[in-house]
C-alpha cells in the first residue's frame, strides 16, 4: 500500500511545472493525454478561474527511489504552456511495488476521468503480463461476466484482472499469436461473448479448448458437420447489439452467442453433431 510521504499546498511555477513533467514516465499517462483538456485549462488559467490543482508523484522505493507522475500531467502542461502558475495540492506517495503502483494510479480520478484501459494498462505492467491492450480489455470484462462483477465501480474491476492471468495468457496466444492483432482474420472471435466462453472451455481442459479455438479461429481442416465449422460459420455471420462482422444476416445478444459457443463445445468434447440450438430463456450451457 502506497504511503503518504509529502502532502502539501504550493505554487507550481513554470519551472517546477517542467521539472515534474519529465517524471510523466508512466506508460498508461500518455495515452490518456488529452489536448482538448489542456487548452481548456490554459484558458481557464488565463481567465483566472482555475481552482486549486493536484498534482502527486509516486516515489517508487523498490527502484532506487525513482519518480513517476501518476496525475497531474494536464495541469502541469498547462502551466508550462500558458507560463502562468497555478497553486495546487502537491502530493508524494511512498511505493514499495509495482502493485502499489497501479493501486495508486488507480485512485486518481480527478477532473478527467480515467477510464478502464487506462487503469488496465498500469494493472498489466504491475502483473507483468505482456498481452495486447485489446486482449487485456476483452479479458477483464469477459472475466467479470462469469463472476457477475459487471456492476462493480471500475476501480475493483480493474483490480481483479489477476485473478484471469492464465485464461489470459490463452487468449492472448489465440488472438494475438505474434504480438498483433488482426482484425479481419479473427474479428469473429474477438467480441467478449466468445471470449467468455473461451475462458470457461479453458477452464475445464485447457489442450481441448487450445485445438478447439484454434479450428474455430482458422477453420482449417473442418468439415460442414463438426461443431467447430458450425460455429465458425455462425460467427462470420451474426453480430452483437448491431456490431459488424462482415455482412452479418442477424444480431443475437451475448447470452446467445456464448451460448452457441458453449453448445458447439460440447458438441466437440462428446464428439457429436450439432445444430447449435439456442433456448433464449436457459442459462449459459456448462463446459463439459
Amino acid at each position: 500500500m502506497a504511503k503518504v510521504k509529502t502532502r502539501d499546498i504550493r505554487m507550481i511555477e513554470i519551472k517546477d511545472a517542467d521539472r515534474l513533467l519529465k517524471f510523466n514516465t508512466h506508460p498508461a499517462q500518455q495515452p490518456r493525454f488529452r489536448r482538448r483538456h489542456v487548452e481548456f485549462l490554459i484558458s481557464e488559467i488565463k481567465k483566472r478561474r482555475f481552482r486549486e490543482g493536484e498534482i502527486s508523484l509516486a516515489l517508487c522505493v523498490f527502484d532506487g527511489n525513482r519518480k513517476i507522475l501518476v496525475n497531474g500531467q494536464h495541469q502541469l502542461t498547462a502551466v508550462s504552456e500558458s507560463g502562468q502558475p497555478i497553486m495546487a495540492t502537491y502530493c508524494e506517495y511512498e511505493v514499495f511495488n509495482e502493485g502499489d503502483l497501479a493501486e495508486l494510479y488507480r485512485t486518481f480520478d480527478i477532473n478527467y476521468q480515467r477510464s478502464v484501459k487506462n487503469l488496465l494498462m498500469a494493472e498489466m505492467q504491475a502483473l507483468e503480463v505482456d498481452w495486447h491492450p485489446t486482449v487485456g480489455i476483452l479479458v477483464l470484462s469477459a472475466g467479470c461476466e462469469i463472476n457477475n462483477l459487471i456492476q462493480k465501480p471500475k476501480n475493483e474491476r480493474v483490480a481483479r484482472l489477476r485473478d484471469y492471468i492464465k485464461e489470459g495468457d490463452f487468449i492472448n496466444e489465440i488472438i494475438s499469436p505474434n504480438g498483433t492483432l488482426p482484425a479481419k482474420e479473427i474479428a469473429h472471435i474477438r467480441r467478449v461473448p466468445v471470449i467468455k466462453a473461451m475462458m470457461l472451455t479453458w477452464q475445464k481442459s485447457q489442450s481441448d479448448a487450445m485445438k478447439f479455438w484454434l479450428m474455430v479461429r482458422d477453420g482449417e481442416g473442418l468439415n460442414k458437420q463438426m461443431p467447430a465449422h458450425r460455429l465458425r460459420d455462425f460467427l462470420q455471420t451474426h453480430s452483437i447489439h448491431g456490431g459488424r462482422v462482415g455482412n452479418p444476416a442477424r444480431v443475437v445478444t451475448g447470452h446467445e452467442m456464448t451460448s452457441r459457443c458453449m453448445v458447439a463445445w460440447n458438441a466437440f468434447r462428446k464428439g457429436t453433431p450439432t445444430d447449435l440450438k439456442y433456448i433464449p430463456n436457459n442459462p449459459v450451457p456448462k463446459a463439459l
